[in-house]
């Protein structure tokens, strides 16, 4: 008797992978332009897609350097218009400022699903006075992504000793 394999193959369509939210696509584009207009059309830039990426993520992850700097102005922003009101002894405003300065570090420090931080991806770039903004500007250089690895390690791994130097030395002044 003749044995027979029968072999049934079935094609299953995987469900599409849903879009990223247009403005992480124009960054990852380096659409700088249209990354302006919808920020000025009210884009939310502390969204993530489906892997966690903020717009700022995006940007990095492609090298889009200029498109980084115009989201990294985006989410700096409110916090430098309200420094004249602050110095009038506004109450609003500082609260305002606390929020904005919140908000904004919860962006700056967004890990993506792989627990990488916009600070890692610039460190990796060699962007090194992206770096220092960030950092000046509140991006925890003593983050670590999800195989532990640190900004500092990032930028040491892509050959950018200096900067992976800068970063070590502001971690052992802040242990």
């Amino acid at each position: 008797m003749l044995g027979f394999v029968i072999a049934i193959v079935f094609y299953v369509q995987a469900a599409p992978t849903p879009k990223a939210p247009p403005l992480i696509q124009a960054a990852e584009q380096g659409q700088t332009d249209n990354v302006r207009a919808l920020l000025k059309r009210g884009a939310d830039p502390s969204v993530r897609d489906n892997r966690g990426r903020t717009a700022l993520h995006a940007a990095a992850s492609s090298q889009q350097e200029s498109t980084f700097d115009e989201l990294l102005q985006f989410v700096l922003g409110p916090i430098h218009h309200l420094v004249p009101e602050i110095a009038k002894d506004s109450q609003a405003a500082a609260a305002e400022a606390v929020l904005a300065i919140e908000r904004q570090n919860r962006i700056l420090n967004a890990a993506d699903e792989n627990g990488s931080t916009v600070l890692m991806l610039a460190a990796r770039n060699g962007w090194r006075d992206v770096v220092m903004s960030l950092v000046s500007h509140g991006a925890d250089p003593t983050s670590l992504d999800k195989d532990g690895r640190s900004a500092a390690d990032y930028a040491e791994a892509a050959g950018h000793s200096d900067i992976a130097k800068y970063l070590r030395e502001l971690k052992s002044r802040n242990p």
